[in-house]
């Protein structure tokens, strides 16, 4: 996830390592358009945007992507957010400090003025605070809103 590639440029850059049955990739990639169509932001997560957006907030979306799901991304998050860091688009991925570098940067604030919040405790909150942001975990379940009211409060 860390260069800007189709399915179809994973297959060919691996081949012949990869060997696929004819019509397999087409199928693929098929399978892959469905689920591109199917992508919809977590209940909560657009009107907690907006609701940053409107305190005055600068925010950014900071993820590990593949290319394919970038798209979906932008038509969804594209005007809520001041700017994405994408893996692909970096060179780097999360846990990396380079990855939080140049998120900071692209921001341009200092670490410390971050507030990085994810659903991996790992990737977005652990290697987060290691790379002088803070952080706060969205568990799997949680209902954004409450999140929200917790991280306004904190």
């Amino acid at each position: 996830m860390t260069l800007p590639m189709s399915l179809r440029d994973v297959v060919e850059r691996n081949m012949p390592r990869i060997e696929l049955r004819a019509g397999i990739l087409e199928k693929l990639e098929a399978d892959l358009l469905n689920e591109l169509a199917s992508v919809q932001p977590l209940p909560g997560a657009i009107e907690a945007l907006q609701h940053l957006r409107d305190l005055g907030y600068r925010l950014a979306v900071a993820s590990n992507l593949a290319l394919p799901y970038s798209e979906p991304l932008k038509n969804w998050l594209g005007s809520l957010v001041d700017v994405q860091i994408l893996s692909f688009e970096v060179g780097s991925a999360k846990p990396s400090a380079l990855f939080y570098e140049e998120t900071c940067k692209r921001l341009a604030v200092e670490p410390s003025e971050v507030l990085m919040v994810g659903n991996s405790l790992k990737n977005d909150v652990v290697a987060a605070e290691a790379a002088g942001l803070q952080a706060r975990h969205l568990r799997l379940g949680e209902r954004l809103q409450q999140t929200l009211r917790d991280l306004l409060q904190g």
